[in-house]
């Protein structure tokens, strides 16, 4: 417990002291629309004074006394506040990824029976919020995957592709049902995704045949499956993979077995679809996505709030990337 407030807290009180010394998001600061569910009244100009700043400084003090008590509440909902990110392959709007509102109600739930009666109190919190974590970003793959069925099926990918890709799409069905099911099991409460209204609207422009370029749409759909499906979903089979072997729980072992074995199968979907990209000249593309993985720096926003350590978790992901950059650059180099 004395870790999570250790780790959760500095955050915590930056974003409070932020909400109360500015009442306007800076021009690049992050969309929190529909996750932070306190929002300031925008203005034209903030006047500070000293009441203010007393203000940010008790918020501050409070935080810091109350923290035992409100952390754990935080992390059965942390995906909201950013503590964890989405795994698999993000559904993206507007360049950012995005997931559903959350509810109530047991459609998304299967039978699942954790160990819950042998753990404390924070433990079952924890889990909760790891396990709430997965679900949304699962449940999210799923509009993922049905965005990039339109986006094949647009540029005139086989058939093939097209059936996996749905396949994929139910594969996130099963995994979120079972992630909402554990998440629930730890929160003792039914979780269940709510509306998603960033999927039903249109990520792509409309183009009309005149202005439709065949050429950079498949680069796009070759970087994009680079990125978000054979290192984003890579990552996360390796990461089910090391979590499932580290399981004590059965239920868990057995389910983590699952979301493994389906991650490496969209790992490998991903790859076909860039192996087709390059055959239809797209080659350039990829080759200037692989050398940017292979330059990024490994510490990015998605090693943090995994089940394994900070630093296991750390080191899939830098080889992760690694085999994707090298991999990449093979395909290219033979022509395909």
């Amino acid at each position: 417990m004395r870790e999570i407030v250790r780790r959760s807290l500095p955050l915590a009180i930056v974003g409070l002291v932020a909400a109360g010394c500015s009442s306007a998001p800076a021009a690049d600061e992050p969309d929190y629309s529909g996750v932070v569910a306190v929002k300031g009244e925008s203005g034209p100009e903030m006047v500070a004074d000293a009441g203010l700043g007393l203000l940010c400084i008790v918020g501050a003090v409070v935080a810091i006394a109350t923290a035992p008590i409100w952390i754990p509440i935080v992390l059965i909902s942390g995906a909201k506040f950013g503590f964890m990110p989405p795994p698999g392959r993000p559904f993206r709007k507007d360049g950012r990824a995005r997931t559903a509102e959350l509810g109530a109600g047991d459609e998304w739930l299967v039978s699942v029976r954790p160990e819950v009666l042998t753990l404390a109190l924070h433990e079952r919190e924890e889990l909760a919020g790891v396990w709430l974590a997965e679900a949304r970003g699962e449940h999210a793959s799923i509009a993922a995957f049905s965005q990039l069925s339109l986006d094949l099926i647009a540029v005139g990918a086989p058939p093939s592709l097209l059936e996996k890709t749905h396949k994929a799409a139910l594969d996130e069905v099963v995994h979120a049902k079972l992630c909402f099911a554990f998440a629930s099991a730890y929160a003792g409460r039914e979780i269940a995704p709510a509306e998603f209204p960033a999927a039903r609207a249109a990520s792509r422009p409309f183009t009309t045949l005149p202005s439709f370029s065949l050429q950079e749409e498949i680069a796009r759909l070759a970087k994009e499956s680079l990125e978000d499906g054979c290192l984003d979903e890579g990552f996360s089979a390796a990461v089910a993979r090391e979590a499932r072997d580290a399981a004590k729980d059965d239920a868990v072992r057995a389910a983590l077995a699952v979301i493994a074995r389906d991650e490496a199968r969209h790992e490998a979907l991903a790859w076909e679809i860039v192996e087709w990209c390059v055959e239809k000249g797209a080659g350039d593309a990829v080759l200037a996505a692989a050398e940017e993985l292979a330059s990024s720096h490994p510490l990015d926003a998605r090693v943090e709030g995994g089940r394994l350590s900070a630093d296991r978790t750390r080191d899939l992901r830098r080889d992760q990337r690694a085999f994707v950059s090298a991999h990449a650059r093979a395909l290219c180099a033979v022509g395909l």
